[in-house]
């Protein structure tokens, strides 16, 4: 995982301007992000805008080809994830903690839909900021643990067929 370092990120109008940027790649999507900057004060405000940015500059400057490229719909992902986790639609979009098949259907629709966080959170009945955390989180997770990536690539398959 890239890790990107800010100096002088106290700057909010250019830290924006920059993660915005970043997160234009999903390559960088999960990169762990260090802001620095001398007053305290500033980088407390720009750390409060990086925690809120989601997909509004994305969807400002427009969607990447790629993104375009690899589109299915939220129903084919839900077929896919219930099948690969055997469960229900009930168990798959229940808010209960460490329900892996619901973090498993945010990331895919992240990853394989233009959907923007805002409305993957509509769908899930979640703030913005909680689901954009929770897909970053499982994206993590995804690659600390065998069991959900081979999940995540039976997943995937499945979109594929």
């Amino acid at each position: 995982m890239p890790k990107i370092t800010l100096i002088g990120a106290g700057s909010t109008v250019f830290a924006k301007v920059i993660l915005g940027d970043i997160l234009l790649f999903p390559e960088l999507a999960d990169s762990t992000l260090s802001l620095h900057d001398i007053d305290a004060e500033r980088l407390r405000t720009t750390e409060k805008v990086a925690r809120r940015i989601d997909d509004t500059e994305i969807s400002r400057k427009g969607v990447p080809e790629y993104k375009k490229l690899k589109s299915t719909t939220p129903e084919k992902i839900a077929q896919a994830v219930k099948k690969v986790m055997k469960v229900s639609d009930e168990e798959m979009i229940a808010k209960t903690k460490g329900n892996r098949a619901r973090k498993l259907y945010l990331y895919l629709l992240k990853k394989h839909t233009i959907l923007k966080v805002v409305e993957i959170a509509e769908l899930s009945q979640m703030s913005p900021v909680a689901a954009g955390e929770l897909i970053r989180r499982f994206g993590r997770e995804i690659k600390e643990s065998k069991e959900l990536a081979t999940l995540l690539n039976h997943s995937e398959k499945l979109l594929n067929e």
